[in-house]
């Protein structure tokens, strides 16, 4: 089975499993009378014929060209498909009754001390994302209010009784709504729970408490299915690479071509440089300049400034110059033994010299030097073009679960930038000068999660 059909039959699944949750709800409406039975019916019909059909024939088309290739592969099913896997929750079964369990939604930590990191520090589903230095990071630069969905063992004699927690970034804006997001501006973050009974529980009241505060949608992100009846989310998936312990050996397994392209970028009006605060400016430069061209409103430079003081030796930016001139930059960021790109930029002009090419093996090379065990690609839309650029690098797709909810059925699943009725913003936003862009952008996409 090749990597794409394992997401793409993952992504079937999980919209099968939503279409299936659609047919209930449409049989106990109809039986209640209620008018809400046309509508979801319109909305399974949809999502029949606009994503599950496409799906399948997508995974058709497959199956009939992996049955005429006669490739070898090193790897068997097994092991590509379990290359990354992680569990869901700890190996250690909790066994708490419900009924001894309490979920509270705090908006104040300090009766945690060292408890909430101490939980996270174990969790096979959590990142830096989770810890309370990001999460702070992000409230304290936004400005948005940052909440703990907790769950809590009544009958615990020890000093950690966490049994599930869910952090979530609360934003409000005009233009976007109230929104509640577990998380937002990063790609991992969402649940960690020691079982799914308490899962499920979290999500329920995570539920209750945003219908409460009367937000426009709650969205939870995460890396494996959940058996609820939110919609789902599942056109995105992160590229991650195996890396060995030296980065020869990792030029050496490339293909001749990607090895070609790599070489090909060095000439002699390329340098690079690694470093944090000292590079800011010059990683702003590139990163806003490729933004606008994008149409993209982007961070405000303080966001990059207070992540590289909070996580110290867990971030790093890496500068391409070309005639030492700012031209191409990364951002990375640390989690555990995962090294991840979340914000990455190449100047059009130059992208004809192949400092892009430049770039990533500088960043796979530094990886590699710091004992990382894999490389994070970051997140891209299956299929799109930036999805199949990294995986020239013999990467293999992490499904990506959004899950999400509103009060309002009809409501749309999440703030979309491909949305048509953005199109218009985009094609003006390429057109402002840059450094209008950085002045505006920071004011809109600090509510967009």
């Amino acid at each position: 089975m090749s990597n794409e059909k394992t997401t793409l039959k993952a992504q079937l699944k999980a919209l099968e499993e939503q279409s299936k949750q659609l047919s209930r709800k449409i049989g106990e409406a109809k039986k209640a009378g209620l008018d809400n039975a046309e509508s979801l019916i319109k909305e399974k019909q949809t999502l029949q014929k606009e994503r599950i059909a496409p799906l399948k024939a997508k995974l058709e088309k497959l199956t009939e060209q992996s049955t005429k290739a006669s490739a070898n592969t090193n790897e068997t099913e097994a092991e590509i498909d379990n290359l990354f896997e992680r569990s869901a929750y700890p190996s250690i079964n909790t066994k708490v009754e419900l009924g001894n369990i309490s979920i509270k939604l705090l908006e104040s930590f300090e009766q945690l001390e060292n408890t909430w990191d101490a939980y996270i520090k174990d969790h096979p589903q959590s990142s830096i994302y989770h810890s309370q230095i990001f999460l702070n990071t992000i409230s304290d630069t936004f400005g948005h209010k940052l909440k703990l969905l907790i769950a809590t063992d009544n009958t615990a004699n020890t000093a950690n009784n966490i049994l599930g927690l869910v952090p979530i970034v609360e934003q409000k804006s005009p233009l976007f709504g109230h929104l509640w997001t577990s998380i937002p501006f990063v790609n991992y973050g969402g649940i960690l729970a020691d079982n799914a009974d308490i899962e499920k529980e979290l999500l329920e009241k995570a539920k209750s408490f945003a219908f409460e505060a009367g937000v426009k949608q709650i969205e939870i992100r995460g890396l494996y299915q959940r058996p609820c009846d939110w919609k789902i989310n599942t056109d995105k998936a992160s590229m991650w690479l195996k890396l060995p312990a030296d980065s020869d050996t990792l030029l050496k397994g490339f293909k001749a071509k990607l090895r070609s392209q790599i070489n090909k970028g060095y000439t002699e009006q390329v340098s690079m440089r690694i470093g944090k605060s000292e590079l800011l400016s010059d990683f702003y430069a590139v990163f806003s300049r490729n933004m606008r061209d994008l149409g993209t409103p982007v961070y405000s430079i303080k966001l990059f400034k207070n992540i590289l003081e909070s996580l110290a030796d867990n971030a790093h930016i890496v500068m391409v110059y070309f005639d030492g001139k700012p031209a191409s930059c990364a951002f990375l960021i640390r989690s555990e033994n995962r090294m991840e790109i979340p914000w990455a930029s190449t100047i059009r002009e130059y992208n004809q010299h192949n400092l892009n090419m430049v770039l990533y093996w500088e960043v796979l090379k530094l990886s590699c030097e710091n004992g990382c065990e894999i490389f994070d690609f970051g997140r891209s839309s299956i299929d799109a073009s930036t999805y199949r650029f990294k995986k020239q690098w013999g990467t293999l797709p992490i499904q990506h679960y959004w899950y999400s909810n509103s009060p309002n059925t009809q409501e749309s699943a999440g703030v979309n930038p491909n949305n048509p009725k953005y199109t218009l913003m985009i094609n003006a936003w390429q057109r402002l000068p840059v450094w209008l862009a950085n002045l505006i952008g920071p004011h809109i996409v600090k509510y967009i999660p």
